[in-house]
């Protein structure tokens, strides 16, 4: 006859199915999220440092190995033309793996492809397909604002420059202008790509609904994400202190911190 059994557990009723939770069931999506506090922006950072030391090996593994394939990818023609849309497939892997800690299953190194099997691909590609284009463009009229800046005004001659004053004047009143709208035009850039992998496949957006969520929550937060922009220059620096090496825990504390940025603003 068994000893083992527990006096306290009714043999006689039925077995408990365990349930795991999905994402649906960690919270309702907020379209188009909640403004935080500007604090949050450093509670933020303060999540993706204990996301990344619950499992730092894997962290590691997987942040160096994405800088080997991002590095690799710039390196092949034609396929250097789609590292955006690489990039963001990554990430979205790498969300997912932070989505598995709010299930309470470990981080793992194989995250980092888990966008590529992940029912999510398409979106999430055609999030980086979208941003790829408005990276293009950003550059396409950074080139073309230098060639009509240097057709405006041409070369300085230092052995005239007083008699060139007017024109080099008008050239820095426009170049200003240019850096100004170029500066205005990446914002729209970093506020659309800032959340749109994590709404794509985490929170199953479509693509434009994706991108659209990502700049009006980033809008909406522009002071706590002002902060956790600071809190991320502050961990540049320590990069580069660190001869470089300190992205290798600096970029997986970003990642995840931007994960816990969307949870709060986007997660009921």
């Amino acid at each position: 006859m068994p000893t083992n059994i527990d006096p306290n557990v009714n043999p006689y009723q039925p077995p408990a199915a365990r349930i795991q939770a999905t994402g649906a069931d960690l919270g309702a999506f907020i379209p188009g999220g909640r403004r935080c506090p500007a604090g949050a922006g450093l509670t933020w950072i303060g999540q993706g440092w204990q996301q990344f030391a619950s499992a730092p090996g894997a962290w590691l593994g997987a942040t160096v190995l994405f800088f080997v394939l991002a590095f690799v990818i710039a390196l092949l023609p034609l396929v250097s033309l789609l590292g955006v849309v690489f990039n963001v497939v990554f990430l979205g892997g790498l969300y997912l793996g932070c989505r598995a800690t709010d299930r309470g299953e470990p981080f793992e190194f194989r995250y980092l492809f888990e966008g590529f099997r992940s029912t999510a691909f398409g979106r999430l590609a055609g999030v980086g397909a979208v941003l790829l284009v408005f990276n293009l463009l950003f550059f396409i009229v950074l080139g073309v604002a230098a060639v009509a800046a240097i057709g405006f005004s041409g070369f300085p001659d230092f052995n005239n420059l007083a008699a060139q004053w007017n024109s080099i004047s008008s050239a820095i009143g426009l170049a200003s202008v240019f850096v100004v709208l170029l500066l205005i035009y990446l914002s729209v850039i970093i506020m659309l790509g800032l959340f749109s992998p994590i709404l794509a496949v985490v929170f199953d957006q479509p693509v434009m609904e994706a991108l659209k969520g990502s700049f009006v929550g980033s809008w909406r937060n522009m002071l706590s994400l002002t902060v956790f922009g600071i809190a991320c220059l502050v961990l540049g620096l320590l990069c580069i202190l660190t001869l470089g090496l300190g992205i290798l825990v600096v970029a997986p504390v970003t990642w995840a911190a931007v994960y816990y940025a969307a949870r709060d603003i986007y997660e009921q």
